[in-house]
C-alpha cells in the first residue's frame, strides 16, 4: 500500500479513536494487540512495551491505537 493511503487512513483512524471514550479505547488496544500477536506481527509483550513508552512520551493513546491498527492494513483490506 503506497504511503500516502496509509498515513491519509491513519489520520482518519486518529479522529475516530480521539471520539472513543477511555474504555472503548482500551478495548480497541486490546483487540489491536492481540490481533498483530496472532498474526505474528510483534509479540504481545513487546507490543505492550512500546504502547507504554510511548506513553511516557505524551502520545496519546488515540494516536498510538491509529499507528498501530495501520501495521497490518494490507491484510485487512
Amino acid at each position: 500500500m503506497k504511503t500516502i493511503i496509509k498515513r491519509r487512513y491513519r489520520k482518519y483512524l486518529m479522529r475516530k479513536y480521539e471520539e472513543m471514550t477511555p474504555k472503548a479505547q482500551q478495548d480497541a488496544l486490546n483487540l489491536i494487540v492481540n490481533r498483530l500477536d496472532k498474526k505474528d506481527i510483534l509479540n504481545k509483550d513487546v507490543l505492550i512495551e512500546i504502547v507504554e513508552e510511548l506513553k511516557k512520551d505524551n502520545w496519546q493513546l488515540s494516536h498510538i491505537l491509529a499507528h498501530l491498527d495501520v501495521m497490518d492494513i494490507e491484510d485487512r483490506i
